[in-house]
């Protein structure tokens, strides 16, 4: 009848979800191993999934309350009439992406004001986010070490 439906198996669903939860707990470091009965799931995940052990992105939440930085936001006028500065020395452009025919991802950074470009190829595992981030933390060190 699944078939004909188009619906998952009922079996196959409830693991799929129970798959899911344990990997969303696991990650977020609220997932509690004592080796029986339904905590099982994680050791048939490792065996069938390889890939949910790998490290993953996780984002700790962080408030900050006191407002380090100002803004300032010139008026149109300025803008039409070129009356603004812009502190721009440094002009850097960062791409992350991932080519799912090849199955691999890569980072660039290209410096815009000493003609660099730079290129790290990250594997299959990475991914498009991934790769965006490197890029970025990329870029901030080959802006650090100019200042050296």
């Amino acid at each position: 009848m699944e078939l004909i439906t188009g619906l998952v198996p009922l079996p196959v669903f409830i693991k799929q979800e129970a798959m899911a939860s344990c990997y969303k707990l696991r990650i977020s470091s609220q997932w509690s191993q004592n080796g029986c009965g339904h905590t099982t799931i994680k050791c048939i995940m490792a065996q069938q999934i390889p890939e949910s052990l790998f490290p993953s992105d996780r984002a700790i939440a962080k408030y900050y309350f006191d407002k380090n930085y100002s803004v300032h936001i010139p008026l149109r006028e300025d803008w039409h009439n070129n009356n603004v500065s812009l502190n721009d020395d440094i002009v850097c452009f960062t791409d992350g992406s991932r080519l799912t025919q090849v199955g691999s991802s890569v980072s660039g950074v290209s410096i815009i004001n000493s003609q660099e470009e730079h290129c790290y190829p990250l594997g299959y595992y990475c991914t498009v986010y991934q790769a965006e981030i490197y890029a970025i933390l990329a870029c901030a060190q080959l802006c650090r070490m100019r200042e050296d």
